[in-house]
């Protein structure tokens, strides 16, 4: 080890200048590197890193960069939900898209609202019938309608009591109860029904229009029904004579002026407008007189009129209190009758709803007839009946609101139509030659605003002819869901009368319109003249001609099918005949 110790360090003398230069070389090349390296400031809380000789340092590779959504929303994809109205997102071939109304829904929406619409007129049409052909339409005898010797009724022989029948019914009297018995203001179940069938054609297909509409329709026949009756008879204190009239026009008045929130002593005040109505002087004078008031009668009001009955029959209808006169039985002082009788129209109508023990739920009986469904009971669509979810699921879309979600209401499905002028025409032609002036311009801007006035319940004119009124613009909706601004029956006829004359009637009521002009008989009525009755379901008509069979050809504001003016034959067989002008 010492002989090779003692010979490198022979060497290193012998080429100790080669060494020398090398490690100059060495510093020359390493040293300002070192340097820099050393005097470098490095942040205190980044630790450096050391890299060893021979690692080959690549630039860091970027991650990938996602794409950027574009500046347009991206459109969801829609899925069936149960508590959404599906049918709502399906269109017919060829309808327009961006009219919801116009989807499957609104198609089906339309046929059902049509259907309800058409039940309740034909029920309301009933107080068109007489007494007489009412008792034997419901089997009754006819002693059912036979009250006491009329002196103002024509047909009335006072040697023959049969011919005594009572000519009119003098007041409607309805009921409505859900499917518990439960007193409830009529409404239509329509949005209950379809809100049912969207939960249960979620688990059989949700375009399935089809099965939607069938399980629809039976349902809507098992929830809707009806009975009629007629009350027994009763007698009031006196109608017949000239003092029974005034007093009973002065009754009418008073219920008007009630209604209409009108000062009974400021009306009073002029004595224009009493002499008016106690005299029935058939004068101009008599749509002169008064001030517009807007009647704006609320569905608690209509509600509250309703008198509940357990079973419609004559046996236990509710009757008036009769006066002494009614014990009269001696036929030969029936001349000295001061009433010859009353009979009220009896409806009750059954709708079932959603929250009642009886409920739709509870007599849905489409599931055990459906063909879709496995008759072993092996249904794969998942539908398990209407549990508690699919309950829940159905009154959760009943409550939403249809015309903002859906667009769907209602007033959507007015049917109104106007007349053409040829058609008007061919009505005016009709008229007698010898009618005046002023009613041949009723009659023309009656038939004028056929199909352009909606149905609005308790709907009133802000003025006369149609620009300050606005028909058509949507607003509030009525007890019914009506959303189209128009009016009601009473209020199209005091703007018809308003708009040709340029005078308001002294009131907007159905009774106080009973309480205007001059009382008439049946067969005086001339083109113009208008007809009505008072009570639960009031309604006036505009008198325009008499058909062939005897029936009476009218215009006037329609809350059926329709929902708007329009022109049909009724019976009309009411109490009311009134002349408005000469």
């Amino acid at each position: 080890m010492n002989n090779l110790i003692k010979r490198c360090c022979g060497i290193l003398r012998k080429h100790r200048s080669q060494w020398i230069s090398a490690v100059l070389m060495l510093l020359i090349s390493v040293g300002p590197v070192a340097a820099s390296r050393l005097f470098q400031v490095q942040p205190a809380d980044i630790p450096v890193k050391t890299v060893e000789e021979d690692t080959i340092i690549l630039p860091p590779v970027p991650e990938t960069i996602p794409e950027q959504p574009s500046s347009e929303a991206v459109e969801e994809v829609w899925q069936p939900d149960i508590t959404q109205l599906n049918l709502a997102h399906f269109f017919s071939e060829g309808a327009n898209t961006e009219d919801p109304s116009q989807s499957l829904a609104g198609e089906v929406f339309q046929e059902l609202m049509t259907q309800d619409q058409e039940w309740s007129s034909s029920i309301y049409g009933c107080s068109d019938i007489s007494p007489e052909n009412m008792a034997a339409q419901l089997g009754l005898p006819r002693e059912t309608v036979i009250g006491k010797y009329n002196p103002n009724n024509e047909h009335h022989n006072p040697e023959d009591p049969s011919t005594w029948t009572i000519n009119s019914f003098k007041d409607i009297r309805m009921t409505v109860t859900d499917g518990d018995g439960r007193s409830i203001s009529p409404y239509s179940n329509v949005l209950e029904i379809m809100s049912m069938a969207n939960v249960y054609t979620y688990y059989y297909g949700a375009d399935n229009v089809s099965l939607f509409l069938s399980y629809a329709r039976q349902l809507w026949e098992a929830s809707h029904s009806y009975q009629l009756n007629i009350s027994d008879i009763y007698y009031c204190s006196g109608c017949i004579s000239e003092d029974d009239q005034k007093r009973e026009l002065e009754q009418l008045r008073t219920e008007a002026m009630e209604e209409e929130g009108i000062d009974a002593s400021e009306a009073s005040s002029s004595s224009e407008e009493n002499t008016a109505f106690e005299t029935g002087t058939p004068s101009s004078a008599v749509i002169e007189v008064g001030k517009f008031r807007a009647a704006q009668k609320s569905a608690a009001t209509a509600s509250n009129s309703f008198s509940f009955m357990e079973e419609a029959s004559p046996s236990n209808a509710s009757v008036y209190e009769i006066s002494s006169l009614q014990k009269e039985t001696d036929q030969e002082n029936s001349e000295l009758t001061v009433c010859p009788g009353h009979v009220d129209l009896i409806i009750h109508m059954k709708i079932h709803g959603l929250s009642e023990q009886n409920s739709l739920f509870s007599i849905d009986s489409f599931q055990e007839t459906n063909a879709l469904a496995d008759p072993l009971g092996e249904d794969s669509s998942g539908w398990k009946g209407w549990t508690d979810t699919n309950k829940a699921a159905a009154i959760a879309l009943s409550q939403q609101d249809w015309f903002e979600k859906y667009g769907l209401t209602f007033s959507g499905i007015s049917t109104g139509v106007p007349l053409t002028s040829s058609e008007i025409q061919a009505y005016m032609a009709e008229l007698p030659l010898t009618l005046s002036q002023t009613r041949r311009d009723l009659i023309e801007f009656a038939l004028q605003s056929v199909g352009k006035v909606p149905y609005y319940w308790g709907g009133k004119a802000s003025g006369p002819d149609y620009e300050p009124n606005g028909f058509g613009t949507i607003i509030s909706p009525d007890y019914k869901g009506r959303i189209l601004k128009g009016l009601d029956c009473s209020g199209w006829i005091n703007w018809v009368y308003w708009s040709v004359t340029g005078n308001r009637l002294p009131y907007e009521s159905t009774a106080g319109l009973a309480a205007c002009g001059t009382p008439i008989s049946r067969s005086e009525l001339q083109p113009g003249d208008i007809v009505l009755h008072t009570g639960t379901d009031a309604h006036v008509i505009m008198f325009l001609r008499w058909t062939a069979d005897g029936k009476i050809q009218c215009i006037h504001e329609s809350s059926g099918p329709v929902n708007n003016v329009c022109v049909s034959v009724r019976d009309a067989n009411w109490p009311y005949y009134r002349r408005l002008i000469e």
